[in-house]
């Protein structure tokens, strides 16, 4: 059926580990524009709170991104939001 499917159609599939070894796996990573967005880790999501908040126009130090993750967790959405109420607070 992928092959029936329009160009324009986006599919998204969420999965806790991909099975790498499945054809349907090996289908869309061939024949489509596949692209797997994986959850980021500590030191990366370290650089994009920083980098988002200088973004908002405002600063958040490498030290004060490692508190909120500990405090708010590993989840990105989440992370999004709690830096969007600090920044609307105190720049």
């Amino acid at each position: 059926f992928m092959g029936a499917v329009q160009e324009s159609t986006d599919l998204l599939i969420l999965e806790q580990k991909l099975d790498k070894r499945t054809s349907y796996y090996k289908y869309i990573k061939t024949k489509l524009d596949f692209v797997e967005f994986n959850p980021l880790d500590d030191n990366a999501l370290v650089k994009w709170l920083t980098a988002r908040a200088h973004e908002l126009g405002g600063e958040l130090s490498p030290g004060n991104a490692r508190y909120l993750l500990e405090r708010a967790g590993l989840d990105q959405y989440l992370l999004s939001n709690e830096l969007d109420k600090l920044l609307a607070h105190n720049p």
